[in-house]
């Protein structure tokens, strides 16, 4: 097989072959992936209604504080970004996942509401440095082609914690209490922290190939990178530049609104659900039902990306969204609300795929740190400013029917973005450091002395 074939076959290729290292690496991420979504969403409500109890306050009051940590946390991804830029992912990785682990045993022990609320804000700052910018830095770095395929693996994690963290946060209040749980968890945040010093930025620097391809020489490997760090080092793609380019804008925003329309579904399942007679014990049901699924689609989501290309899967995601929310506001059938509510939970599963893969299609993984220094924290400010207008239109309104219509024209709005974007490389490709390479080692080879 020459080298043109092997890059479609990674490029296209679905596999689970990602070598004992690439391996480690994705069940690492996974897991930052399953305790940083944990405590963000789903053990929140069990956690404000505690320390509600322990500060003397109204769960609501605590809740308004994490609108605040959210954007916090949206500064502290522009400044991990920043400097990924300077000392790579997995330096991010380390720094702020053992600042994380601190900071989660530090809110755990809240006695007061400025120790809450700093303690909250270091979770939020920290968990982005991780799970934002250290995580996507190192799927580009270790996946460059196959970032499709893994992102659907290492998204398993958002997928679990709907599942898994509630039952396992009920578990060990029960057994350890409320404070040591947060202790718990940071211990073994810890242990996932020392997983990250092993690994490295780049496969080359601990042995092994990006996307695995053994079809060239360690040596190779090599040089490749040598010539590829160069490049980095004086690459067009300032951070002025990225904000005046047209695919860091439409990647953003366009996936951004896909991550959007989840949260503004489910800020309106209860009322719908309720107009039809059916309890929310039943809905939550549903929701964890459809969680399972879930798991499954975001692998699914992660084949098509590697199979077809991330505007084809952007697209699937975006169409079973629509399906969904069609047959949830406007089919006065119960089957058809239990259906359409089932597609967009699992879609759900998705989509969290989609940005990094579709960032990495277009910048490369060497000026992947600069773009994503932008097009991350856009992404989630314009998910969150979503979310605050959506929201509201349900409880202003009390219509589950105008704040769906209004979803489905956010997201016409982002199939535009994505349809314009054209998701092809603008940066250099790893086709061309590997012709560079090639090049370099002709040059360097000893001439065959004539007969």
């Amino acid at each position: 097989m020459d080298n043109q074939q092997q890059l479609q076959r990674r490029k296209t290729g679905i596999q689970i072959d990602f070598g004992g290292k690439g391996w480690f690496l994705i069940l690492v991420l996974m897991f930052i992936m399953f305790f940083g979504l944990g405590f963000q969403s789903e053990g929140m409500n069990v956690n404000l209604a505690n320390f509600a109890g322990v500060l003397g306050t109204e769960a609501a009051s605590l809740q308004a504080f994490n609108s605040y940590a959210g954007w916090v946390g949206i500064v502290g991804t522009f400044l991990w970004g920043l400097l990924s830029i300077k000392i790579g992912g997995k330096k991010v990785m380390n720094i702020s996942l053992v600042i994380y682990a601190a900071f989660i045993m530090l809110w755990g022990q809240s006695t007061s509401m400025p120790m809450y609320v700093f303690s909250l804000f270091g979770v939020y700052f920290c968990l982005n440095g991780a799970m934002g910018i250290g995580l996507a830095n190192l799927v580009a770095n270790w996946f460059p082609l196959r970032k499709g395929n893994v992102m659907g693996f290492v998204t398993i994690g958002a997928s679990l914690s709907p599942i898994m963290f509630i039952p396992m946060q009920m578990a060990l209040i029960a057994a350890v209490g409320f404070n040591m749980f947060f202790i718990v968890c940071g211990i073994l945040i810890l242990v996932l922290w020392v997983f990250t010093l092993i690994v490295r930025n780049h496969p080359e620097e601990w042995g092994a190939y990006p996307d695995n391809d053994k079809n060239m020489t360690p040596e190779q490997a090599k040089k490749i990178l040598a010539i590829a760090q160069e490049y980095k080092r004086t690459s067009p793609f300032t951070i002025g530049r990225l904000l005046k380019t047209a695919p860091m804008w439409l990647t953003a925003v366009g996936c951004a609104i896909l991550l959007l329309v989840p949260i503004g579904f489910m800020s309106s399942i209860i009322p719908r659900f309720g107009s039809v007679g059916i309890e929310p014990p039943a809905v939550v049901a549903l929701i964890s039902a459809g969680g399972v699924v879930n798991l499954f689609f975001s692998l699914v989501t992660g084949f098509v990306d590697q199979k077809v290309g991330t505007k084809a899967a952007t697209f699937m995601c975006y169409g079973l969204y629509f399906i969904g929310i069609i047959l949830t506001c406007f089919m006065q059938n119960l089957t058809m609300l239990y259906i359409g509510s089932f597609i967009i939970i699992a879609v759900s599963g998705g989509v969290n795929n989609l940005t990094v893969s579709m960032s990495v299609a277009i910048f490369g993984r060497f000026d992947f740190a600069k773009a994503y220094t932008i097009i991350n924290p856009v992404s989630v400010a314009v998910r969150t400013l979503g979310y605050m207008m959506v929201g509201p239109i349900v409880v202003l309104t009390g219509s589950y029917v105008i704040s769906n219509v209004a979803l489905m024209v956010i997201m016409a709005i982002g199939i535009v973005l994505i349809a314009v974007n054209k998701i092809k490389p603008i940066g250099r490709t790893e086709e061309e450091f590997e012709a560079d390479a090639a090049r370099m080692a002709s040059k360097e080879a000893p001439s065959t002395p004539a007969a």
